[in-house]
């Protein structure tokens, strides 16, 4: 959410799921190597907040892509 932004980018993209964050405290955090993936736009950071919700900012829309789907990145792969 939302289905759709400004082309300028920035608007706040939440994602919703299961099992977002399913590690515990003495796993290893790649909090840091996780990625929303914009097709045709590029990759922005993802801020996961529980296991079930994640966020991320909209990239520009420099291209005037009509839509984009959006998938998660692990570990930066």
């Amino acid at each position: 959410m939302p289905n759709y932004g400004p082309d300028n980018g920035g608007n706040l993209v939440k994602l919703m799921g299961n099992n977002f964050k399913p590690f515990g405290p003495d796993d290893i955090d790649n909090s840091n190597d996780t990625f929303c993936v914009f097709e045709n736009l590029g990759k922005m950071p993802l801020k996961i907040t529980n296991s079930t919700r994640a966020y991320c900012e909209a990239p520009p829309n420099t291209g005037k892509v009509d839509s984009t789907f959006v998938e998660i990145m692990l570990n930066n792969r």
